[in-house]
């Protein structure tokens, strides 16, 4: 009785402990959600381990309903915070399913048939199901090492709590005669793989929740506030990325920039606001249009720049012409419906041996002779450079 009541205490100031980082971090970002859901997850647990300490207060059946009512609560909140960090819908209809059964579980082991063990199986088998069910969309996201190792730890507890129930049900039986073994050595062998779990669970989400933390900062340094799209650090930062691995030289690649034509008009005439909703609108087409094939990042106020992956030099001057056209054909509830906004494209596919940078350098140059030209056109560097050499020859 002794060893399980200072283990429970134990487990309460340690989850208060991980609530009080985790709550710091929430409330440093509230828009950190993952970490408000831990933050309440640890809350709840903690307000379990002292129901459980002052479980005399009670009677024996309300102290078992308030005590695995409050620690399903708080597996629920675990449960919601791994949804939202895997950014997929909250299964409801399942998990409430689940908690029925729960429900119906503890009302029958406590109310009409008395049996704790029997009770605390079933409710540790339910338990690992629940968080199984978890894994899946934990699996589809897990595109780095933090959420992939959530994957596991999710695994983990979810393995724990199925262990404990077929642990006690192995040296129990089931027998409610064998209920003095809750404070036996079968026990505390049980709190202890609930405790390492538990324990190793709270480290890993925080290093999640330091990890979303650290990339949130590295993303609003990065990313464009107003388009989505990287912004110049971004863009840069991406160049050179790209520049160190000596496999991203040569072909295969291309660099296309874009402007777009009499931008200033339209503030001038509709104010910044539609400008800004003409841009947002115009980098979210680009966007879509690429997908996959490349990167979009506004480098000027209504400049942007594309890099295009596996992209031979017919590809990229098509991509470039179907934005073009793309654009010039999209309407803008902001403008008279007769107005329509158009860019100017320049197109440089990259050459053997030579960097993303360089051929930045000659896009931006095929940019300014498609706007010299009449603007709402597409030049290839390429183009540009033979007539260059046509020039002077003649």
């Amino acid at each position: 009785m002794i060893s399980n009541y200072f283990f429970s205490l134990l487990a309460m100031i340690i989850m208060v402990l991980f609530s009080g980082v985790f709550f710091g971090l929430y409330f440093s970002d509230k828009k950190q959600k993952f970490a408000g859901w831990t933050a309440l997850t640890y809350v709840l647990a903690s307000l379990g381990y002292f129901t459980d300490i002052n479980r005399s207060a009670f009677t024996h059946a309300t102290a078992d309903f308030l005590v695995n009512g409050i620690m399903w609560t708080a597996g629920l909140c675990l449960i919601k915070a791994v949804y939202v960090r895997v950014s997929k819908p909250f299964p409801f209809f399942r998990l409430a399913v689940i908690t029925c059964i729960m429900i119906a579980v503890q009302s029958w082991f406590s109310l009409v048939h008395d049996a704790p063990i029997m009770r605390s199986i079933m409710l540790g088998f339910l338990s690992g199901i629940a968080l199984l069910s978890v894994l899946p969309a934990v699996w589809r996201k897990s595109d780095n090492i933090i959420d992939k190792v959530v994957f596991w730890i999710v695994l983990g507890l979810a393995t724990s709590y199925i262990l404990k129930s077929a642990f006690t049900l192995f040296f129990t039986g089931g027998d409610y005669a064998q209920a003095n073994s809750a404070y036996s050595s079968e026990a505390m062998v049980r709190q202890l793989i609930t405790a390492v779990a538990s324990l190793t669970g709270a480290v890993t989400l925080l290093i999640a929740a330091g990890y979303d933390a650290v990339m949130r900062t590295q993303r609003l340094n990065t990313i464009d506030p107003l388009t989505h799209v990287l912004n110049r650090r971004g863009y840069e930062e991406l160049l050179d990325q790209k520049s160190e691995n000596i496999a991203e030289l040569g072909t295969g690649r291309a660099a296309l920039m874009f402007d777009i034509d009499n931008f200033k008009q339209v503030n001038d005439a509709h104010g910044h606001q539609t400008g800004d909703a003409v841009l947002v609108r115009m980098a979210e087409t680009a966007k879509s249009i690429l997908e996959c094939h490349g990167e979009v990042a506004r480098v000027g106020g209504e400049e942007f720049a594309i890099i295009l992956n596996r992209a031979s030099s017919g590809m990229a001057h098509e991509i470039a012409e179907h934005l073009r056209l793309a654009f010039s054909l999209l309407m803008h509830p902001e403008l008279p419906e007769s107005e329509f906004v158009t860019a100017s494209f320049g197109v440089a596919h990259v050459e053997q041996g030579e960097t993303l940078k360089r051929a930045f350098h000659r896009a931006d140059a095929a940019l300014y002779a498609a706007k010299d030209r009449g603007r709402n056109r597409v030049v290839d560097a390429k183009n540009l450079r033979r007539r260059v050499r046509m020039k002077n020859a003649a």
